[in-house]
């Protein structure tokens, strides 16, 4: 009985952690995304990746289309929301040093890259962004429409 409640009592006190993981789905099999940090720099919040594809795909174009379902959207644990396109552009891209509201990232086969997206504006009591979804297209094709999916990014505040 005594092994069952320290048992018990360990998997009550593990639940925090195990909540507080980042889960990143890349949105095609094809594609590989590694975040590398998420910081705060003054008001805004910067997100590196690095970026693989392993397809035949020649560049993957980022979208911060108004539009629900093409459009990039990035909440925080304070109930902010953070989106592109209209007159509330607050979510960039940031790519070979380049800053675009819309940008796109040359790729080849197997290569890495960096890529980095810009939030605008974070509520300075937000400790993560529950849900980040950046919508591309792969060889900029509307044939190719996906979501890049992180739930859980806790940003980093120096």
């Amino acid at each position: 009985m005594k092994r069952f409640i320290v048992f018990f009592a360990c998997l009550i006190l593990s639940v925090p952690f195990l909540s507080a993981q980042t889960s990143v789905i890349s949105g095609n099999p094809s594609v590989d995304v590694q975040v590398r940090r998420c910081i705060a720099s003054g008001n805004d919040v910067l997100i590196d990746f690095i970026i693989t594809c392993h397809n035949q795909w020649t560049k993957i174009v980022f979208s911060t289309n108004s539009s629900e379902e093409y459009g990039s959207r990035i909440f925080d644990d304070e109930g902010n929301l953070y989106k592109g396109g209209g007159y509330e552009l607050n979510v960039f891209f940031e790519i070979d040093n380049k800053t675009y509201p819309n940008g796109w990232l040359e790729l080849a086969q197997d290569i890495p890259r960096k890529m980095r997206v810009i939030v605008k504006d974070v509520d300075e009591y937000a400790s993560k962004f529950e849900l980040v979804k950046i919508s591309y297209l792969g060889n900029g094709t509307s044939s190719y429409h996906h979501h890049l999916i992180i739930k859980g990014l806790p940003i980093t505040r120096e």
